[in-house]
């Protein structure tokens, strides 16, 4: 919320807040100029594209720097004051601020730190280690291939073939009994003997699996006349 000083509406808020915060209106007044310094931008995570940063509210090229000289001596007296009442209350030297002076920020031209001063340089990204290798090649492992769709043509195969093993199914489980008692009264009349009636039934029970294929005859093409002759 903007404040107007100086306002009969907000005359007794300032005071109260004053009373209570004295740099109140000095950082009021700084920072109330420039609200928004950051461009408002959203960082999407690792995909296909890779990483990816889209800024809703771009930064424009013609911009100013942050603060103009005026803000920057207004800081650099804020600065000054709330050292002096540290120091005037005893505050504890952990707790003081670490900032000796105001640096210009659109002074950028000298390196904040030492450029040789290889002791502190964060340390080297470390290429693909044994490890990951590992569990990588264990992942594509672990990947299985999409199969190859089915035509309408296969599937329709598979469906007629299925319906004609249980058709066949159907009928041979319905032509057991009558065989059996075909079987039955073939021995009963006296012509099967007990055990070549016993070996029938058995054959007749064994499961269609089981049983031996038969043996493909070879078929003769008919003689066809020779048309060349008759004419």
């Amino acid at each position: 919320m903007l404040l107007r000083w100086g306002t009969e509406s907000n005359e007794s808020t300032s005071n109260e807040i004053v009373e209570q915060f004295q740099f109140f209106p000095v950082l009021h007044r700084i920072l109330s100029s420039r609200p928004n310094v950051t461009p408002i931008a959203i960082t999407t995570g690792v995909g296909p594209q890779g990483r990816k940063t889209m800024h809703y509210q771009p930064p424009s090229d013609d911009e100013g720097p942050e603060f103009v000289p005026e803000q920057l001596s207004q800081i650099q007296s804020l600065h000054t004051a709330l050292q002096n009442e540290a120091a005037h209350r005893g505050i504890s030297p952990s707790f003081e601020s670490s900032f000796d002076a105001i640096v210009d920020p659109s002074d950028y031209s000298q390196p904040l730190c030492d450029v040789d001063d290889k002791e502190n340089d964060p340390p080297a990204s470390s290429q693909s280690t044994p490890t990951s290798m590992t569990n990588l090649n264990k992942a594509r492992q672990h990947i299985s291939k999409v199969p190859k769709k089915r035509t309408l043509d296969e599937t329709l195969i598979d469906m007629q073939k299925a319906s004609l093993d249980a058709i066949n199914a159907r009928a041979t489980a319905d032509r057991q009994p009558q065989e059996h008692q075909m079987l039955l009264k073939e021995f009963e009349a006296g012509i099967w003997n007990v055990e070549e009636y016993r070996e029938k039934i058995r054959e007749l029970l064994r499961e269609p699996s089981d049983k031996a294929e038969p043996v493909k005859r070879a078929c003769y093409s008919p003689d066809w006349p020779d048309w060349d002759d008759e004419s």
